[in-house]
């Protein structure tokens, strides 16, 4: 199984962002990852939950995703 969040804006989102994520972990426990976009692609992911694989501190400054 697995959980998908999308999540458009002018403003950055990485709070809402990683909080959504969290909120999905039952979804699936294996694997975490983001891809964002600021007129660059930026990817964080990794085996592992969430709060082990995505630090907040590590989102870019992303203003749509």
């Amino acid at each position: 199984m697995c959980g998908i969040v999308g999540i458009y804006s002018h403003e950055p989102v990485a709070s809402e962002l990683y909080e959504s994520l969290i909120h999905l972990q039952h979804r699936g426990q294996d694997a975490a990852g983001v891809l964002t976009c600021d007129q660059r692609f930026y990817t964080q992911h990794g085996l592992g939950l969430v709060r082990e694989i995505l630090l907040l501190r590590m989102f870019p400054r992303c203003r749509e995703t």
